[in-house]
């Protein structure tokens, strides 16, 4: 257990770091760039995450969790990804005019070249991460992070009187991962398993393939249920909506980067060096749940009651019409902290298979609970289908983990963990009926 929280202390000093840089740019961003500007971005961002997730195709992890590696299979494996990157890049721009017919959106285009640079880049640096992250330098990685989102704006500032709004937002989207994996390769010599150059067997690839194939899955699945939401509001109401909607879940992540978020890269090293002994895993994260689900009640209670001098100081006046729906989605921010802790326990105990199980049934709710919202057609309604179905998915992905993992009741998970999201969502009921 101290072990866990040591390691998630430097995780969560290197991921404040970056956090705190990457609030400081929404700031300044969300003042220079109108709301149908991140609509447009937030359209084809959809794209650009699926083609980064096909790049790294669960491979970070899987590396995580090996005990060894040979020069010859380090070296084969980052070639993979060298390939990978290319040709999803090419692939992910040839796209581009498919993408502007479908949306009717001609500045889509605009922003194609700088996407399928940065998603190259982001699947060449997928190996150097892992290993850093495996050594649990948090701190080198927290600087690579900070390094390229002070740079991302610096070049969007150099760009803004000279070229269009759509590119100069979309320019940031290269940038970050272009410095990212310059930082991170030159940080990676002084990991064990040294930095990876390109190599000839990448057939190596398949030492990782049965953990990595489930993790991509799982991966996938999450990524529909958790982006797929973007890509119904930009077609069917617009990228201004869109821009309005994807502010007010960019700013309910907040909390949940600052918590899980933050602690998850510890979580699987640490994890799996006691993977053997189920019941003292089951201890630790049992207690850590709990611990999460106070703290992170009393965060999204504060984002309730002052949604709106929150959208006002982060965004500025133009973004008003997001504080409805960050009141809204605020109601979901203790459960996603726990919820999205369990992928780092569920890959530490080597049980990504049940993992992708669970994600099947999660994909199923959230597109239940969207194409509802959608049908109804008020974003409030489909933030209010989106708090709902993460209550559900809580329930369901719990109940697996302690029936298939831990082999024990989950009755009082559910005690200890939900005592403290009930009073939260009685007190928030109080408020708003005084309000």
């Amino acid at each position: 257990m101290i072990l866990l929280y040591k390691s998630i202390l430097k995780s969560m000093f290197g991921k404040y770091l970056v956090y705190i840089t990457n609030f400081m740019s929404l700031i300044i961003l969300s003042r220079l760039f109108t709301p149908e500007d991140f609509g447009v971005i937030a359209i084809i961002s959809f794209f650009y995450l699926m083609f980064q997730m096909f790049s790294e195709a669960g491979i970070g992890p899987a590396i995580i969790n090996l005990n060894n590696l040979s020069v010859k299979s380090k070296n084969g494996i980052f070639t993979f990804t060298l390939l990978v990157g290319l040709f999803s890049s090419i692939t992910f721009y040839l796209f581009g005019s498919t993408l502007s017919s479908f949306f009717n959106q001609d500045k889509l285009l605009q922003a194609m070249p700088f996407l399928s640079i940065g998603i190259m880049f982001f699947s060449f640096l997928v190996v150097p991460l892992a290993f850093l992250q495996r050594e649990q330098k948090f701190i080198k990685i927290a600087k690579a992070g900070v390094i390229s989102e002070c740079t991302s704006v610096f070049v969007i500032f150099i760009m803004y009187d000279s070229f269009d709004s759509v590119s100069t937002l979309a320019s940031r989207l290269a940038v970050i991962p272009i410095v990212n994996f310059i930082i991170l390769y030159y940080f990676s010599a002084s990991t064990e398993f040294k930095r990876p150059c390109v190599g000839f067997y990448v057939s190596e690839i398949k030492l990782l393939f049965k953990f990595s194939l489930y993790q991509f899955l799982f991966s996938f699945l999450n990524f529909l249920s958790r982006n797929f939401d973007n890509l119904l509001v930009g077609k069917y109401l617009g990228s201004v909506s869109l821009g309005v909607y994807d502010k007010a879940y960019h700013l309910m992540k907040y909390p949940l980067m600052l918590l899980t978020y933050a602690m998850n890269p510890a979580i699987q090293p640490v994890i799996s060096k006691i993977s053997n002994n189920r019941e003292e895993v089951q201890s630790v994260h049992l207690k850590f749940c709990y611990k999460i689900s106070i703290i992170s009640s009393l965060v999204g209670f504060i984002f309730f009651v002052f949604s709106k001098e929150i959208v006002y100081i982060v965004l500025g006046e133009q973004w008003g019409q997001v504080a409805v729906l960050l009141q809204i989605f605020s109601l979901s921010i203790p459960v996603q902290c726990i919820l999205s802790s369990s992928g780092g326990f569920f890959q530490a105990l080597n049980e990504v298979k049940l993992m992708f199980k669970y994600g099947l049934f999660s994909v199923f709710t959230f597109l239940s609970s969207m194409f509802l919202g959608l049908y109804l057609g008020e974003l409030a309604t489909l933030a209010t289908s989106l708090v709902f179905a993460f209550f559900i998915n809580f329930l369901v992905c719990y109940f697996l983990m302690y029936k298939y993992v831990y082999c024990e009741s989950v009755f009082l998970f559910y005690i200890k963990t939900l005592s403290p999201i009930f009073l939260f969502w009685l007190l928030c009921f109080n408020v708003k009926v005084v309000l």
